[in-house]
């Protein structure tokens, strides 16, 4: 997902944390949740009981989180519903 800020992405966001889906944005790569750090991608509920979302262990909204994702094989992993970015021309390369 391209998320261009003051577009309406925050709302897709939202959207799809509601309905269960497994994203990766920056949300998965907070230091607070401890997953930052671990080699292999695995999705956590960050929230259990107030969101139904997962998120995976790499922060798309940079360009040093997208090279991790991409050596971690985030794609591959089959975990995530959908990856959210806003550098989509470094995300596709």
């Amino acid at each position: 997902f391209w998320h261009i800020p003051k577009s309406g992405g925050t709302t897709v966001k939202s959207i799809y944390e509601c309905l269960g889906q497994t994203l990766a944005n920056r949300a998965g790569a907070d230091p607070r949740y401890r997953h930052q750090n671990r080699k292999k991608v695995i999705a956590f509920q960050p929230w259990p009981g107030f969101s139904r979302a997962s998120y995976v262990n790499v922060d798309t909204t940079n360009k040093p989180g997208l090279d991790r994702a991409k050596n971690m094989g985030l794609v591959q992993s089959g975990l995530v519903d959908m990856i959210i970015t806003s550098d989509i021309t470094y995300a596709v390369e």
